[in-house]
């Protein structure tokens, strides 16, 4: 089994409940990354919807989650021919950590993109991007292969500059495909974009989330592109947008987190 699938197994431990066991594959300093989390709460709604079309997911990070045991609590809030919508909370240590509401929708069989006047396509190839790698502090990249856009990674020498922006490749180093939980990977695993003109800070936690992942990809590469328009008092915005290598969009993104500078 694969280490992104084997950290999602699901056990069912009484009714609309579930847990699982994960390890320290996926964390920054001790802490699971958020867009795991949002994985392992997508895969959990999916334990109760036949639906594998698209999938919109909003959670509020309420704390820290480490890896370990985490209880999985859902809610059916609503079902109908095309939507199933849940309440998916992640509880550790008998404290609720993250709170999120999940659509899941029916397949339609329309490949139509989104419409869009904007070219998605990768402005950069993966062999000539910067791979990330942060021995002992970030064992998500022991995991995740992520690669920046050398355009947007002159703060990593302290050349700050604006706009906020920072795009790049991401795949896992044990092969596998993104799918509609993975996908969920690809919009936080890339450092912060206020990095690039606020240079790296000790810590940019995560409030909220959105994610609409448009479509099943099941491609093994993805390239992200996130750019933050606007700070106010220490709290920013981050937009995403998640497309495949011939710039199909797979996910868009718009997370609110907090900056704190070191």
């Amino acid at each position: 089994m694969h280490i992104f699938d084997n950290d999602l197994e699901l056990k069912e431990i009484k009714k609309n409940y579930l847990r699982a066991e994960v390890a320290d594959n996926w964390s920054h300093r001790g802490n699971l990354n958020g867009g795991f989390l949002l994985s392992l709460a997508a895969k959990a709604a999916s334990c109760f919807s036949e639906k594998t079309g698209s999938m919109l997911i909003t959670a509020n990070y309420l704390d820290r989650t480490q890896p370990g045991i985490i209880d999985v609590q859902i809610e059916e809030l609503s079902k109908s021919g095309n939507f199933d919508r849940f309440e998916v909370s992640l509880i550790q240590n008998d404290k609720k950590v993250l709170r999120t509401f999940c659509t899941l929708s029916k397949k339609t069989g329309n490949t139509e993109d989104l419409a869009s006047n904007q070219d998605y396509h990768p402005s950069a190839l993966e062999k000539d991007c910067i791979e990330m790698s942060r021995p002992g502090v970030t064992t998500m990249y022991d995991s995740l292969n992520v690669r920046i856009d050398p355009a947007t990674a002159s703060w990593m020498q302290g050349e700050l500059k604006k706009p906020s922006n920072v795009r790049g490749w991401c795949r896992f180093r044990e092969p596998r495909d993104f799918d509609l939980f993975a996908a969920n990977m690809a919009v936080d695993c890339f450092p912060p974009a206020i990095f690039s003109s606020l240079g790296a800070s000790a810590w940019v936690p995560t409030l909220e989330m959105s994610v609409y992942i448009t479509h099943n990809p099941k491609v093994d590469v993805l390239w992200s592109d996130f750019r933050t328009n606007y700070i106010t008092d220490g709290i920013l915005q981050e937009d995403g947008i998640v497309t495949d290598s011939d710039g199909n969009i797979v996910a868009i993104s718009r997370q609110t987190a907090v900056y704190r500078s070191k």
